[in-house]
């Protein structure tokens, strides 16, 4: 099942506040783990239960395509991350980056060392020893995909890493004002006021909140001291959605009574953007294609590689 390729009416301005007060009737927060926003680049809300089925509404709240987490592409970009792995998905996948880093500094070393553009095209032009043929192969597409490769590995490890090296650096983030939108009492208990809590509201809180920021998602992850944890991305910055973290504190019927929280440090908008050019965020309308090229260099590079050492193993080659 392809993902949802919607295009708003001309003129017809996105007014995600609509589509979430229709969702708000049909979603409680308490079983929603991701909220997308719409606008002028994805005009379509998409919404991901904590059971991971997703949902993908118009800018009318109307219904347009339901994916469940048998979906492949749902089940590919869960195994691609490896969060079929759980938590030792991350270490993982830091463990591969970090090896294809490694792999790569070396051969941009070995390609350094005695460069010559004629060797880059010699195994494509009949080489007649298979060996030497292999080699001269391996050697032209290495260089070829060398920039996708450091561009991959270098974004995966900053992003991978991203909490690490910001301890490490102790970059602290800037703090913001506190906001009061309602001086009603707040709930204590979480799960009451999360099960009431209306989309809409939190919305047109934020942007009470901080006028000047557009955000595009929502996302509510879990309560610190009795307050919703709520990420919020907007559209600016180095990182395309650069995040910002919210903690809510709700009333009694569920309405946003205040909002702290702080701005990413320039640091963070810096690791953050890593993973918007891993994802090929950038630039959308040509990163499929150039990724796609890229990629198929890539399983190109690694299959000439494993044929070249064969080859090696064979002739007794060092």
């Amino acid at each position: 099942m392809a993902y949802p390729q919607l295009k708003p009416d001309a003129g017809q301005p996105l007014d995600s506040s609509l589509a979430l007060e229709r969702i708000s009737k049909d979603f409680s927060a308490d079983t929603i783990s991701y909220l997308r926003l719409a606008d002028e680049q994805y005009p379509y809300v998409q919404l991901i239960t904590k059971r991971d089925h997703r949902y993908y509404f118009n800018i009318n709240a109307e219904l347009v395509v339901i994916m469940s987490d048998s979906s492949p592409w749902v089940w590919l970009s869960h195994l691609h991350g490896n969060w079929l792995a759980g938590k030792n998905g991350k270490a993982i996948n830091g463990f591969l980056a970090l090896t294809v880093l490694f792999i790569t500094i070396i051969g941009v070393l070995l390609i350094a060392k005695e460069f010559e553009w004629r060797k880059v095209f010699r195994g494509f032009k009949g080489e007649q020893q298979p060996l030497k043929r292999s080699f001269f192969r391996h050697y032209g597409l290495g260089v070829l995909s060398l920039p996708a490769l450091l561009l991959f590995t270098v974004t995966a490890v900053m992003f991978i890493y991203r909490s690490e090296i910001l301890k490490l650096t102790d970059s602290h983030k800037t703090e913001l004002a506190r906001t009061v939108i309602s001086t009603e009492q707040v709930h204590s208990s979480s799960a009451m006021a999360l099960s009431q809590l209306r989309f809409a509201e939190v919305l047109t809180a934020l942007s009470i909140y901080q006028p000047r920021l557009q955000f595009t998602f929502i996302s509510f992850s879990h309560w610190n001291e009795g307050k919703l944890v709520v990420t919020a991305k907007q559209r600016t910055g180095l990182h395309p959605n650069g995040r910002y973290r919210l903690l809510v504190s709700l009333t009694n019927d569920g309405a946003v009574a205040t909002i702290e929280g702080s701005k990413p440090s320039n640091l963070e908008q810096l690791l953050s953007s890593a993973f918007a050019i891993h994802a090929g965020y950038y630039w959308l309308e040509v990163t499929p294609l150039l990724y796609f090229i890229n990629g198929l260099v890539i399983i190109a590079l690694c299959a000439v590689g494993i044929q070249l050492a064969i080859r090696r193993r064979q002739a007794k080659w060092p």
